[in-house]
């Protein structure tokens, strides 16, 4: 995980900017405060240039999904971005989502595939939350985006939007990223998550995710 450091600027007070620090505390380091304040930030219309959804299975990408039919509707980015890879790791891949995104009504031009950088881990190839963020980070620095908000399953944002910043602090530190608030599913559903091979309520998940962090 990483940190990430508030700046108040010239905007309106709520207004927060979220710059790249490149530290790996302890998960008790992370405040309270702090971690509220990022899964709970507000973006005014048309301010990002991008959203990015990070993957998930079939069990959770309706929250994604939800919450890319808003932040479009809503005039939050510029455009929707997921990943391009193949189905691997639990996540179904870039057609089927391409396919998803379109049926609910967001514009093929709004949509951009991040290309895929998958690590190599026990002989296989995995697409999981560091991969995808520094992929993100590089798709953003080619394409002069910057600002990004990232979109992920409610258990998993503040995971998926630390990695995001962590990522930034190495190879785009110009990059402010947004924590988007994803659509509510049951927090008592079991579902899988995590490489399609972890399973457990979205509730038992929090811990899961904030060990990960630590």
């Amino acid at each position: 995980g990483a940190m990430a450091r508030a700046r108040r600027s010239q905007n309106p007070p709520w207004r927060i900017a979220w710059e790249p620090v490149n530290v790996k505390p302890p998960m008790a380091d992370l405040r309270t405060d702090l971690a509220v304040r990022i899964l709970c930030d507000q973006i005014p219309p048309g301010s990002l240039d991008a959203a990015y959804l990070f993957g998930q299975t079939l069990d959770n990408e309706h929250s994604v999904f939800q919450s890319a039919e808003r932040i479009f509707h809503d005039g939050l980015a510029n455009h929707i971005l997921f990943s391009a890879s193949e189905p691997r790791s639990g996540y179904p891949g870039f057609g089927p989502w391409w396919n998803a995104l379109r049926q609910i009504g967001i514009p093929e031009e709004v949509l951009l595939g991040v290309p895929a950088a998958p690590t190599e881990e026990n002989g296989e190839l995995m697409l999981h939350t560091l991969n995808e963020a520094v992929a993100l980070v590089r798709f953003c620095k080619d394409r002069g985006f910057a600002r990004v908000g990232v979109v992920s399953s409610a258990f998993h944002s503040l995971r998926a939007f630390l990695s995001t910043v962590s990522a930034a602090s190495l190879e785009n530190r110009g990059l402010r990223v947004y924590c988007l608030a994803p659509a509510m599913l049951p927090w008592y559903e079991e579902v899988v998550h995590s490489q399609g091979k972890e399973r457990g309520t979205r509730f038992a998940l929090i811990q899961s995710e904030l060990e990960r962090i630590a």
